[in-house]
């Protein structure tokens, strides 16, 4: 594990790397594009190899694969290949969210998002802006393999399955060793905070399909996220996160049900949520709310009028 330190708290967090080293190694997660931080990342690749000659046992990392197309995971492709040589994979739906014209466009068309009348930049537009001035956010021309989710990958003479993991991010996948019972989660599980859910292209329903379809794995003893300590329990973890996001949902509605017939804005249902907890992250929180009332509304539990949102 390479352990890439951030700054700015939650905006720009430190990140892990994984190298798989070995006779035909793969790194999982490549991390951010500011220089000094790849010189890092650099000395900790070079370190692996010393420990790996010093066992005598071979060292060639020959790939590399995001676990997603959020700046802080396929910043370093470029990189490590200029570098080390490491080619790059990416899954068609990562190729497609990572062209620099329709990366640009889509965090411009996200700039202000509307939900029953209400406009206001998210998130992921906000990140979007100073992730190219602070963040190092660095594209590739293309990659140098495709991989297709569901499919197989051979690291160090060992299978390996690519798993969707979508609802984080729609092109979102996880790595997974059913003969290790070891599972890369990327942003998918974290050990000790909830991950980030925000449009546009973050979905509760997957991400909860995403968990429980984790959660049925044949042997799963350890799972390795991108940001945070290991997590020893997974699957008790898991059960945490499900129970979370479906008591979040519940806090939504009890919200908007005690109104008495008002209806709530989203500003009203945030603050009721995060009554005494920062400005950031109430605002941190507005994707999650968000999706949480699209979602409430498809299933016709919810009816937006104007900026408010009433019991249906």
């Amino acid at each position: 594990m390479i352990t890439e330190q951030g700054a700015m708290g939650a905006l720009m967090p430190p990140v892990n790397l994984y190298v798989l080293a070995g006779s035909d190694g793969l790194v999982f997660d490549t991390g951010y594009g500011r220089k000094a931080i790849l010189e890092h990342l650099a000395k900790e690749m070079e370190r692996i190899q010393a420990v790996m000659a010093a066992r005598g046992t071979p060292f060639a990392v020959t790939r590399a694969l995001p676990s997603h197309s959020h700046p802080d995971h396929f910043s370093g492709l470029g990189y490590l290949k200029k570098r080390f040589g490491i080619q790059s994979m990416l899954t068609p739906k990562m190729a497609v969210n990572l062209d620099p014209a329709r990366y640009r466009r889509r965090a411009l068309a996200y700039w202000k998002y509307d939900i029953g009348l209400r406009k206001k930049m998210t998130l992921t537009a906000y990140l979007a802006v100073i992730q190219s001035l602070l963040l190092g956010t660095t594209f590739i021309d293309r990659p140098d393999t495709f991989v297709e989710e569901n499919s197989q990958l051979t690291i160090n003479d060992e299978p390996w399955q690519i798993l969707p993991a979508p609802g984080h991010w729609d092109d979102h996948v996880a790595l997974y060793s059913e003969d290790r019972g070891i599972l890369f989660s990327g942003d998918t599980i974290l050990r000790s905070i909830t991950t980030w859910l925000g449009p546009p292209l973050s979905s509760i329903s997957a991400y909860t399909q995403t968990l429980e379809r984790i959660l049925a794995l044949p042997k799963l003893d350890l799972i390795l996220s991108a940001h945070g300590s290991p997590i020893r329990e997974p699957r008790q973890r898991i059960r945490q996160i499900l129970a979370h996001r479906a008591q979040r949902t519940a806090d939504v509605l009890a919200v908007i049900a005690q109104t008495s017939g008002r209806g709530a804005t989203i500003n009203e249902i945030a603050g009721a949520l995060y009554r005494d907890e920062h400005a950031q992250k109430r605002n941190l929180a507005d994707g999650w709310i968000i999706l949480t009332l699209e979602e409430l509304a498809r299933e016709e539990k919810i009816e937006a009028v104007g900026n408010r949102f009433f019991a249906a």
